[in-house]
């Protein structure tokens, strides 16, 4: 059962790549408020998903497993600085290539990552897989906003390429459970970073209610799910 949960989410994932273009076609308010609903589902995600798989990898590490979650963060913050001051900019073919390589990796761990904590629960794993690949669909829009044409006719199949490799790895043999818990605190770090550096507006664009309906309606589904099983 748990093989066909994993296929369920890889198969959405691939659909939100393939949509990313006509969702990034919307009219700025309502992209805007997509992307804002979109990361309220993927902060409340890592909240109530990942943290607590999170915590269960101080049986290894301590709380020092913690650290690893604001390495994920760091680096991934570093390399979009690096990325954004390279001497391709603005808008280059070399940062976008860059840029595209670091977020087909982000897919790979995420889908990695997922494929090994899951819960055998389908109504969850369709929560979480409509979450995630909302929130990947929000991630593509600065490749598209960079060359939409080049995304639209050539990263986004890289980006369904990632996911398939993502899948691939997890149907191989589990790692130790302690290589699962510093991916799964990676993966983390690296959310929480693209959630509020590439989804939500500034705060004089802000979409506040629908972050809010995206948290709470995620939280309501996760406790009413997990009480029903």
């Amino acid at each position: 059962m748990l093989n066909a949960d994993i296929l369920l989410a890889t198969l959405v994932f691939i659909v939100a790549h393939m949509a990313s273009p006509r969702m990034y076609s919307l009219q700025v308010a309502v992209r805007d408020r997509a992307a804002s609903f979109s990361g309220g589902l993927a902060v409340a995600y890592v909240c109530l998903n990942l943290l607590p798989e999170i915590g269960d990898g101080r049986e290894y590490f301590g709380n020092h497993i913690y650290g690893v979650t604001l390495l994920g963060l760091l680096g991934f913050y570093g390399l979009d600085v690096w990325i954004e001051r390279s001497p391709s900019r603005p808008r280059g073919a070399t940062s976008y290539n860059l840029y595209t390589a670091v977020l087909g990796f982000y897919n790979v761990l995420i889908v990695f990552t997922l494929s090994l904590n899951l819960p055998n629960r389908i109504g969850l794993t369709l929560i979480y897989a409509l979450s995630i690949g909302l929130h990947l669909t929000s991630s593509n829009f600065y490749l598209l906003e960079t060359d939409r044409a080049k995304f639209t006719s050539q990263g986004r199949y890289v980006m369904v390429g990632a996911v398939i490799v993502g899948y691939a790895l997890g149907q191989l043999r589990r790692p130790h459970e302690a290589v699962v818990d510093l991916l799964t605190a990676a993966v983390a770090g690296f959310m929480f970073f693209q959630i509020f550096r590439r989804e939500l507006p500034d705060t004089t664009e802000a979409e506040f209610k629908p972050f809010l309906i995206g948290s709470i309606g995620f939280m309501v589904a996760h406790v009413l799910i997990t009480l029903a099983s």
